[in-house]
């Protein structure tokens, strides 16, 4: 309540009428007692209380998975419409029970749980699930309700594949369909394989009815989203406007004549955005901004969001693909492929994989998934960025916001391409301090004067191996070069006797080729005996950087407001400009190696 006061005092206190299902306030009426209160013979209102067919009845806020979400505007058609998404693609009547899969913020629940269902006399079967999702809560309801009709997103059935599916019946279930994002073949088999039940495909869109389906009469084809619905005359057209023949990709739209009279279930725009209801509405034709092709059988494939097409090398390269050979290997719970910037093929196609129980990241699996795909697919369309994550971003209808993942991948090469230029201009710096000439370190690194002054101006492909070289003739640490800092631990850091990093003497190596790492630099080598008679030190700062192993005895070591007790083998890695001392313990005497590098 304190959500909806705030905003009627934002908006001007236009909202005239409040109430509650439960419960009592101020300002708000009671609606149980207004629905006791009033008859049961339903007065059908006239003169100017009466609904005009052509009003707004509804309006949604789109899902975003592209941009900020949008008002949507439907008149009182749009219920009657659904009679189409329930008869003709549920395939629903009296007899049924039927269950979708759908938060009461998402259109969805229009969909499946209330306009059609209802005027085909199916019972809706609802389930409020606070916490968070769990496949076998919902297969155990299927069975003790005894539902026989299921409609759920792509996200929902691969959570249920995932499952051991024998240990329920699922008898009663009759009907199974899918819609929100494209469905993959693989799931599509796993269900099928494990059910009987071939999973039946709608598309539609906040803005309409069901537009394609696999209806009650259409033979599934995996992978394919079914034919246009009567009445919508849903088509692929070209960039011009003109009709595609079959197997050629265009985008999936829906002729509209005539803006005054269109086809029913189609919204009348969006609520007081002209430009971008334009935007849309052009020339005749409703656009819905989805890639796809239609096969000789009139069966309409989806390719993708044009938004989420990816242009690689010349390729076109649907994201729905690529994330369907994925969802085949069993390590893969969630993907979403995008398109990342590329200097040279335009963009790469990058996966970012959930990934199922059981397996964990690894760039063996990597390369693992991306042979799959090359197998599976084409080559050039396999993933040559592949992230593992927690889980995707997503909008409140369970849809992956490929935009959100293309954002954040852009902010952080942004980022990148900064620190490339930073890292550029310190080699300028440090080239020229040095006294060499671009030729000189061009011919020092064995590349070319152009290959060197891009490296120097973009920071473009520098080899590691070039970086390393380029230290050793700036007589510098690589570090240096990479963050502008010379290698300095901040505080302190403890290794316990025993637990340092194993190191073996492999034959034929010499570790005396370490040595060039300390050219230049002061490093004083001292070993310190400690006197319990002295008491606590005074405390001293110095530059550089300092390493304690303790050989005999205990030692503390002091910061200002630290005491920390090294026994032998213990040592301590720390910054002196902290004020720090030594000091013997257990009143014996005690020994440390010191080592002071500046």
């Amino acid at each position: 309540c304190e959500k909806i006061d705030e905003a009627q005092q934002k908006t001007g206190d236009t909202l005239k009428i409040k109430a509650l299902l439960s419960g009592v306030k101020d300002d708000y009426l009671n609606f149980n007692e207004l629905v006791e209160g009033e008859s049961e013979e339903f007065t059908r209102p006239t003169g100017s209380d009466a609904p005009i067919s052509k009003e707004i009845m509804i309006a949604y806020f789109t899902s975003g998975t592209t941009g900020m979400p949008k008002m949507v505007a439907h008149d009182y058609y749009y219920p009657l419409c659904h009679l189409t998404t329930a008869r003709f693609w549920h395939g629903l009547d009296e007899t049924d029970l039927h269950l979708t899969v759908a938060d009461t913020g998402w259109a969805k629940t229009s969909w499946g749980k209330i306009y059609g269902q209802w005027i085909c006399e199916s019972a809706v079967f609802v389930y409020d699930y606070d916490k968070r999702f769990t496949p076998s809560d919902f297969l155990t309801l299927i069975d003790r309700h005894q539902i026989t009709s299921f409609c759920a997103p792509p996200t929902i059935y691969r959570f249920l594949i995932k499952e051991d599916l024998s240990k329920f019946s699922l008898k009663s279930l009759k009907k199974c369909t899918i819609a929100g994002e494209p469905l993959n073949p693989e799931i599509y088999y796993q269900w099928l394989s494990a059910t009987g039940l071939k999973l039946r495909e709608g598309y539609g869109q906040t803005e309409c009815t069901i537009m394609v389906a696999t209806t009650v009469w259409t033979e599934p084809k995996p992978g394919s989203m079914g034919v246009p619905m009567p009445g919508t005359n849903c088509a692929i057209m070209d960039a011009d406007g003109n009709l595609c023949e079959a197997g050629i990709e265009g985008e999936l739209c829906m002729p509209v004549p005539d803006i005054n009279n269109r086809p029913l279930g189609l919204f009348m725009g969006y609520f007081r955005d002209e430009e971008k209801t334009r935007s849309v509405l052009a020339n005749g034709i409703y656009h819905t901004g989805d890639a796809a092709w239609r096969d000789e059988d009139g069966y309409i494939w989806f390719k993708g969001r044009n938004d989420d097409i990816i242009k690689s090398s010349g390729y076109r390269i649907g994201p729905f693909e690529v994330e369907s050979a994925l969802l085949e290997h069993p390590a893969v719970m969630e993907t979403a492929i995008t398109g990342v910037p590329d200097p040279d093929r335009g963009f790469n196609v990058k996966a970012t994989v959930v990934l199922a129980k059981g397996y964990s990241p690894s760039d063996a699996l990597k390369k693992e998934l991306q042979d799959h795909v090359k197998k599976v697919t084409a080559p050039y369309k396999y993933p040559r960025i592949v992230e593992f994550v927690a889980e995707l971003p997503k909008t409140i209808s369970g849809k992956i916001r490929r935009v959100e993942i293309r954002e954040t991948d852009l902010q952080k090469k942004e980022e990148l391409n900064a620190q490339v230029l930073e890292i550029s201009a310190r080699i300028k710096e440090m080239r020229e301090i040095s006294g060499c000439s671009p030729e000189e370190m061009a011919k020092e690194l064995g590349v070319d004067v152009k290959t060197y002054e891009k490296y120097e101006t973009y920071g473009e492909n520098i080899p590691i191996s070039a970086l390393y070289h380029m230290a050793n003739l700036f007589k510098v640490d690589m570090s240096e070069i990479l963050t502008g800092r010379s290698p300095r631990i901040d505080t302190y850091c403890i290794v316990p006797a025993g637990q340092g990093l194993k190191t073996e003497r492999y034959p034929g190596y010499d570790f005396r080729r370490l040595a060039h790492k300390f050219m230049h630099k002061l490093m004083e080598p001292m070993i310190v005996n400690v006197d319990p008679a002295e008491g606590d030190p005074e405390l001293v700062t110095h530059k550089g950087q300092e390493l304690n192993y303790v050989l005999e005895g205990s030692v503390q070591v002091i910061f200002d407001d630290k005491r920390l007790l090294l026994e032998p083998g213990d040592s301590i890695y720390f910054n002196p400009a902290y004020p720090h001392g030594q000091k013997a313990m257990n009143g014996r005497p005690a020994k440390f190696l010191t080592v002071i590098a500046e």
